[in-house]
Order: C-alpha cells, then sequence, then structure tokens
C-alpha cells in the first residue's frame, strides 16, 4: 500500500510541475506582450496634375507622395487625376502633412507639402513646362520698342480646391512603408 501512495504522489508532483510551468509561462507572456497597435484612421489625397500656364492635366505625370516612413507611387491617368489612400495613427490627421513629389517629361520637378485633413483632401499640382514662355508686354503698332523686363511663371504652391466637376480616380495607391 505504501507503494502506491508513493506512485500517486510522485505523480501528482510531476502533474503540479508542468501545471506551474505552463501558468508561469502565460503570465510571462501576458506581462511582457507588446502592447496593442493604436487604431488606424485612413485618409485620402486625391487631385489633378495641370500645367501652370496652360491649366491642361497632365497625363502620364509620375506622384510621389511621402507620410512620415511610408511612400507611394502613381502615375496620372489620361485626365491628369491622382488618388491616394493612407493609413494614419495620430488622430486626428489634421496635425498631419504629405511631402508630394511630381515628374512629368517636358517639365520641371515639383514638390510641395500639403496638409491633410480627416477626410479626402484635394490638391490640383501645377507645374511648369521647363521651357515656359516668358511673358512681356507686346508693343503697341508704330511705337518703339524697350527693353521690357520679362516675368518668368513662377512655381504655384498647390491648390487645395478642386472643380466641382472633378470625379475622383478610381483605384488608388496605398501607401507601403518604406
Amino acid at each position: 500500500m505504501a507503494d502506491s501512495t508513493t506512485k500517486s504522489n510522485a505523480f501528482l508532483t510531476w502533474a503540479g510541475g508542468i501545471l506551474a510551468t505552463v501558468i508561469a509561462s502565460v503570465a510571462i507572456y501576458y506581462f511582457t506582450r507588446p502592447a496593442p497597435p493604436a487604431p488606424v484612421a485612413q485618409v485620402g489625397l486625391d487631385g489633378f496634375v495641370a500645367d501652370s500656364v496652360t491649366q491642361k492635366p497632365i497625363p502620364n505625370a509620375i506622384v510621389n507622395v511621402n507620410l512620415g516612413s511610408t511612400l507611394a507611387s502613381q502615375p496620372t491617368d489620361s485626365e491628369g487625376r491622382y488618388s491616394f489612400i493612407m493609413n494614419t495613427t495620430s488622430p486626428p490627421p489634421d496635425n498631419q502633412s504629405v511631402n508630394v513629389n511630381v515628374l512629368a517629361g517636358g517639365y520641371q520637378p515639383y514638390s510641395a507639402t500639403i496638409p491633410l485633413t480627416s477626410d479626402d483632401t484635394l490638391a490640383e499640382l501645377p507645374i511648369l513646362p521647363i521651357n515656359a514662355p516668358a511673358t512681356a508686354p507686346s508693343p503697341s503698332p508704330g511705337q518703339p520698342t524697350a527693353a521690357a523686363p520679362v516675368e518668368t511663371p513662377t512655381k504655384r504652391p498647390p491648390i487645395l480646391r478642386v472643380p466641382k466637376n472633378f470625379q475622383k480616380r478610381k483605384e488608388a495607391a496605398a501607401l507601403k512603408a518604406k
């Protein structure tokens, strides 16, 4: 009888040790696990790229957007439109801004910082042609021509409104971590 009591005690000691190890492992995991990620909100950046001289949309311009450690790139469509969807973890997104760069053949590189809103942010990006026409007053007929100062078009900031008839691009590029 003493032999079966010793075996029972040994089994209970062994099972108790395994149970204590499992409980300790669960407790260690529970207290040392990483914090849950912050809630993610999505904001959009939509608009179009236009020639700053003629105001015509520019198709196939490459639009690069950088928000913190995330980056995305997208060519404009046939109507010069672009569309991005961005995840933001710092509410409200009104305190954030994105860096936008535009490259298009025959146009000067364009860079701007655009503040985000909690809704979709709409922005026209006006870019200058490489050989933008200089503007000077034309002399009246019969008047002597004098050397007039020539004004070159300057880089315009993004326009944070878009015409009422603007239709957003259906497909959007999501920002990816660098």
